[in-house]
């Protein structure tokens, strides 16, 4: 039987165009490159690859990405309607404990003698607008159940010997012409409270310093907190509750070193019917602070107390009784 018709089968593009001289010609359309898309025609197939080293560019809204179901979002996000590519992944119960996996990775080796400055992940908000709130980063993490929970993590690890050149676990810069207004530029924020306003809640600390587990013999920490160049104050506190500055632990020279300071008449300035309060205890020759029995006293100094602008001096003495 003579074939004089051919057709094409399926929803796709259609290979087959049509029969030519007679029916005696059944003629195809052929395949052509596409941008990032190489073509080879082999004997018995033709195999297509995709340039991996392209550059594709993905325009308009709602892209998406996932090879697991697309995961909810929480009911009380923003809207989330309007996006230009989102990677979607919900983890099933079931994974193995101690495994990680992630719904995006974005990883880069740079290699030994490079000089480029390699920015693996660069977010870059050109903001002109004159209302809304605009973020150019942003993490949430939400708290339905027991396992711990971290909004973010920035670990940085030194693999090498070298241990002079930089290593920032995090690096805020805070940059603007003019004065601002007051609490208006801040370089870290830490705002505390309730999942529902009005509602009573106690976190635990803004700020913890601590070695990383298992490190807690072996680590040191040169400094805590620094505060350089021209700060009007190194450290304010301006909140209300039991103390304002409490030092624990041991500290083989000073809780409080105000030596180091230079230009500075007043080591420390109390307001207008505050005291310094002496705690009660052994070692000081009695039971209170302050001894009303007789003694012979060697005197060494005085220590230096203005009040009102007014300079007194308190005896100093080296024996106690």
């Amino acid at each position: 039987m003579a074939i004089n018709t051919a057709s094409n089968v399926g929803g796709g593009r259609e290979v087959y165009k049509q029969l030519t001289l007679g029916n005696t010609n059944i003629e195809h359309r052929t395949l052509s490159e596409g941008n990032g898309v190489t073509l080879t025609q082999n004997t018995n197939d033709v195999n297509v690859k995709v340039n991996q080293a392209y550059s594709f560019t993905m325009t308009g809204q709602n892209k998406f990405l996932y090879n697991t179901p697309e995961a909810p979002n929480p009911s009380d996000a923003s809207p989330l309607n309007k996006y230009s590519v989102v990677v979607s992944r919900t983890a099933a119960a079931g994974g193995a404990a101690g495994t990680q996996q992630s719904a995006l990775l974005v990883k880069e080796q740079n290699q030994s003698g490079n000089q480029s400055y390699e920015w693996l992940q660069l977010n870059y908000l050109d903001d002109y607008a004159d209302a809304g709130e605009n973020v150019c980063y942003y993490a949430k993490a939400y708290k339905h159940g027991q396992a711990p929970i971290w909004g973010g993590v920035f670990e940085v690890r030194n693999y090498g010997t070298n241990n002079a050149s930089a290593m920032y676990g995090i690096e805020i810069s805070l940059q603007s012409n003019g004065t601002s207004s007051a609490g208006l530029h801040q370089g870290c924020a830490i705002f505390f409270g309730a999942k529902d306003a009005g509602t009573a809640s106690e976190q635990e600390s803004g700020v913890n310093i601590a070695p990383v587990s298992g490190h807690e013999a072996a680590a040191k920490l040169r400094y805590g907190y620094v505060a350089q160049g021209k700060v009007y104050e190194s450290f304010a506190s301006a909140a209300t509750g039991t103390k304002g500055l409490a030092c624990y632990g041991s500290y083989s020279t000073a809780a409080i070193d105000l030596s180091g300071t230079s230009s500075t008449h007043v080591g420390l300035l109390l307001g207008k019917g505050q005291t310094i309060k002496f705690q009660s205890g052994t070692g000081n020759g009695a039971a209170d602070t302050w001894y009303s029995g007789g003694f012979t006293p060697t005197f060494v100094g005085a220590l230096a107390i203005m009040v009102d602008g007014t300079t007194l001096y308190v005896p100093v003495c080296s024996n106690h009784p």
